[in-house]
């Protein structure tokens, strides 16, 4: 009987031995199962994490570039932008000097006489065939009878001067005409032609050679 019992014990022990080790071998494959899918969902979280990562990197290199390029398209805009202002103050510089009467207003070879006559007007002496022009762009302001030389006309250059110039030649411009540097306005038909001519800045009669550019 004692034999049975030692046996039976040592059965029961070894079933307990058993259960034991399937229980734990259980357990350590279901630990392993769940480190496995803890891992997994890890390293899923970690890729998806990376994938947001570079994701907003892309995102931000795009809004960089983006950025960038309206930099360089501003730069590019303000650059055209200050060339054209830049050239419109030139022309306008340009026009300006245009409408100054610093032009010779009696072509060929020239002498003036060196008094001034009543109300700055100087009276400048040319040879046969002379021209008179205007020294300067403007408007023919007025064209009038004038009891010494004939005729005279009057160009107003709209920035203060208006230049007079008396003549007994044939008349070439009319009231209203737009004339430039240079445009005939009498053509002389005297041996020794001259012509009376004075200057006006803002309605003061000014001597016209502080103004004349005379070369040579």
């Amino acid at each position: 009987m004692e034999e049975k019992t030692k046996k039976l014990v040592l059965l029961l022990i070894l079933c307990v031995l058993i259960g034991a080790l399937v229980g734990f071998g259980f357990y350590e494959y279901t630990a392993i199962q769940d480190r496995q899918k803890f891992r997994e969902e890890c390293e899923s979280k970690v890729a998806k994490k990376e994938q947001e990562r570079a994701s907003q990197e892309q995102q931000r290199k795009e809004v960089e570039n983006a950025l960038m390029e309206k930099e360089e398209l501003i730069r590019v805009l303000t650059e055209t932008v200050n060339q054209k202002v830049k050239r419109e103050q030139e022309l306008t510089k340009e026009i300006e000097k245009l409408s100054l009467p610093t032009y010779v207003p009696l072509t060929g070879a020239i002498s003036y006489e060196p008094e001034m006559k009543e109300d700055c007007l100087r009276v400048f002496h040319g040879l046969e065939g002379a021209l008179v022009v205007s020294a300067g762009k403007g408007t023919v302001s007025a064209v009038n009878q004038d009891l010494v030389y004939g005729q005279n006309v009057w160009i107003d250059h709209g920035n203060g001067y208006v230049s007079i110039y008396r003549c007994k030649g044939n008349l070439q411009v009319r009231l209203g005409d737009a004339v430039y540097s240079g445009t005939t306005l009498f053509v002389t038909k005297d041996a020794s032609p001259s012509l009376g001519y004075q200057l006006m800045k803002d309605g003061n009669y000014m001597d016209p050679l502080e103004m004349i550019e005379i070369s040579g």
